[in-house]
């Protein structure tokens, strides 16, 4: 084997190496992502909880203020 086929090898054995590596990094990207995306949407179903206990409450209150003026009334 020449010396410049000794090269190229490493040279291949390294870039693989780092494919590799890429790799690896990518599919924590992928775990970090997922994590990420299930914390959206805990935090968008919590938002639509509170969202419907606010109406709800808006509308116990405002009930209540119409039966208070009737009462006035």
């Amino acid at each position: 084997m020449t010396e410049n086929e000794k090269k190229l090898l490493e040279q291949i054995y390294e870039m693989d190496k780092d494919v590799r590596e890429l790799a690896s990094s990518v599919k924590e990207l992928k775990g970090d992502v997922k994590e990420f995306r299930n914390g959206v949407t805990d935090f968008s179903n919590e938002m639509k909880g509170f969202y419907s206990e606010f109406r709800n409450n808006e509308k116990e209150i405002i009930g209540g203020l119409d039966a208070w003026k009737q009462k006035r009334n």
